[in-house]
């Protein structure tokens, strides 16, 4: 598989549309971390490590697209809880941090494979209105119901491996 997740591939696909950075997770293994940067740098703008805050600030500001996936468990650092699918998870505050600090629009976008296993759908959702709002759960919340509705559309292309529930409020047991 030419890519590492439906991240780059939903990216790849974007890109024949619009020009793009991402935002990516570093692979553990040297060899196939330096295959993939390489495969990143022809799709995308600029391939932006995740730790890398300030890059993706500079980009926004210079009215850069970036994309990135907010469906992952980050820990409790670096997160607040926020319902999905009806369970609290640790979701990541960094996307109304990144609207507030930038005034870039949030715009959620999702895409899926059709039935003829062949051919692509890209959805552009309006970008989010009020978004940021003072309220960090509030603000998680709603990326976190805009990440149900995907995954309710197509729940058979969604990376279950992901451990979305790892981090559980303080006191309650864990779910793996």
């Amino acid at each position: 598989m030419a890519f590492t997740s439906l991240l780059d591939l939903g990216g790849a696909l974007h890109s024949l549309f619009f020009s793009a950075d991402v935002v990516y997770r570093p692979h553990n293994n040297p060899l196939f971390e330096r295959f993939m940067t390489r495969a990143r740098r022809r799709i995308f703008g600029q391939a932006i490590d995740r730790h890398d805050l300030r890059g993706v600030v500079r980009q926004l500001k210079a009215g850069r697209m970036v994309w990135y996936s907010p469906d992952q468990d980050f820990g409790r650092d670096v997160s607040v809880f926020a319902p999905l699918f009806g369970q609290p998870a640790a979701s990541i505050r960094l996307t109304a941090k990144l609207a507030r600090m930038t005034g870039a629009p949030v715009v959620p976008m999702m895409f899926h494979r059709n039935p003829d296993n062949a051919t692509y759908t890209i959805e552009s959702l309006p970008a989010l209105e009020g978004f940021p709002s003072n309220d960090e759960v509030a603000d998680a919340t709603r990326i976190n119901q805009f990440i149900e509705l995907a995954i309710r559309k197509h729940p058979e292309q969604y990376l279950w491996l992901h451990r979305r529930f790892k981090t559980r409020p303080e006191g309650e047991p864990g779910v793996y």
